[in-house]
């Protein structure tokens, strides 16, 4: 039996990938449950309209995704945020380790 508070906690929590039940519920979960705005995992402001971008480009139905880059660069426009230059780029992935 699984206490109420415990039980929800879990269900959020990645499952541990190392095991078959584990990995079984990760791909259920990436095939049936859409991801949350990209607004919802910072405490950054991320306009509504960045939020939609990315949303779309996330869509589980492939026709309801950008059907191309040409579309996608549409989409773009509407986002209110100023392009980087290279060196705030540069930057960016230095300080996050992925450079």
């Amino acid at each position: 039996m699984r206490d109420k508070h415990v039980g929800p906690a879990l269900e959020t929590t990645p499952p541990d990938s190392k095991t078959p039940a584990g990995e079984n519920r990760s791909v259920a979960q990436h095939l049936h449950h859409k991801p949350g705005p990209p607004s919802s995992r910072t405490e950054l402001p991320v306009p509504p309209s960045v939020d939609a971008v990315v949303l779309a480009c996330l869509e589980k139905k492939p026709e309801a995704r950008p059907q191309g880059a040409r579309e996608l660069a549409g989409m773009l426009p509407a986002c209110p945020v100023e392009p980087w230059t290279e060196e705030q780029s540069r930057e960016w992935w230095t300080a996050s380790g992925e450079a």
